[in-house]
């Protein structure tokens, strides 16, 4: 198996026991300070976003809504299974493509 392959494989595994045992995304994820972020002066109030490894979409979904237009990019085809009911959940609109973002 090549290093690409290995990595997929990995990914997938760690996104499949983080949905298998209730997650909804990465759980390392604090978004408080994107969230100050997005509150603060220095944010535009509204735009494009391109969420390159979105995993379960977390951030893609506090852009989309504040009415940004969001594309989330994601490897794993489990992680990207969880961004869609996420996105869902939040009824919010976000497109949301499988792409290894590391491979030109």
């Amino acid at each position: 198996m090549n290093d690409r392959r290995r990595v997929y494989y990995d990914h997938e595994m760690v996104y499949g026991r983080i949905r298998n045992e209730g997650g909804t995304g990465w759980p390392s994820v604090d978004l408080k300070h994107f969230e100050a972020f997005l509150e603060s002066e220095f944010c535009p109030k509204t735009g494009r976003a391109l969420d390159l490894g979105c995993g379960g979409g977390e951030l893609a979904i506090l852009l989309a809504q504040r009415d940004w237009d969001v594309t989330g990019i994601e490897y794993s085809e489990t992680a990207l299974t969880m961004a869609r009911e996420n996105v869902i959940k939040a009824g919010v609109r976000v497109e949301l493509l499988r792409g290894d973002v590391a491979r030109p």
